[in-house]
């Protein structure tokens, strides 16, 4: 756990989760750009009982260090919530889910927060969204230190950018030249796919579905046996 000089810290902050504690308190799990995953205890203004934190919202929140649970001060909405609609508002919920799953509290991520706030903006008109997810699903895959290489191949061979070479991936130990007839244990991928899925090309079908997969394979063995909640919401 972190350790701070000071009681009182102010951050910016998305609110990841919220839920009633009492008729008149709330606890809020958010996720600060310098501070990590943090959650408090939030008095609801007298006159405004029915207030709910937004989810896609940058809030500055002002709390006090203590237990495990913070006692917040006030948050006051920066700017109005990205406007997430159908799909992407699922798209959204799944991003938050993957920061309460994956991210240990209290754990200063500046670089997931960025790649987080990237991403909402990315899913904002919903006309994209595979390529938001997966920038920030390849993004904190590599800052929790489980980056998949898609340049080099398991040997420290360059992948080749052609169609017609392929690799076999496992997870933990990357991608290795693939040849017909070879027993398969896992997807096999052209070079080309895995070259443009390096440099976040996301343009075409068969590159979506391959970093999709490669995505849902790295962060299966992160996240457990316990299925995501969002995942359901597109059924």
């Amino acid at each position: 756990m972190s350790t701070y000089m000071s009681d009182d810290v102010t951050d910016n902050a998305y609110i990841l989760h919220s839920r009633a504690y009492t008729d008149s308190r709330i606890i809020i799990e958010f996720f600060t750009e310098n501070h990590g995953r943090v959650a408090g205890i939030f008095r609801l203004p007298s006159k405004k009982r029915h207030f709910k934190p937004q989810p896609f919202t940058l809030y500055t929140i002002h709390w006090r260090w203590g237990a495990e649970l913070k006692t917040i001060l006030f948050l006051d909405p920066i700017a109005n919530a990205e406007a997430l609609v159908g799909k992407a508002s699922y798209c959204g919920l799944y991003l938050n889910e993957l920061v309460l799953r994956l991210l240990s509290k209290e754990d200063p991520s500046p670089e997931i927060f960025a790649a987080y706030n990237a991403a909402l903006k990315g899913l904002v008109g919903g006309q994209e969204l595979e390529a938001p997810l997966r920038h920030f699903e390849l993004g904190i895959l590599a800052e929790l230190g489980y980056a998949v290489d898609f340049d080099f191949d398991s040997s420290g061979n360059p992948i080749a950018a052609s169609n017609s070479v392929a690799y076999l991936f496992k997870v933990g130990e990357g991608f290795s030249l693939y040849s017909v007839g070879q027993k398969q244990v896992g997807h096999v991928y052209s070079g080309a796919v895995l070259r443009d899925i390096s440099a976040r090309n996301f343009s075409n079908t068969p590159v979506k579905k391959a970093a999709k997969q490669i995505c849902r394979a790295c962060l299966a063995p992160l996240l457990g046996a316990k299925p995501l909640k969002s995942r359901e919401l597109f059924l």
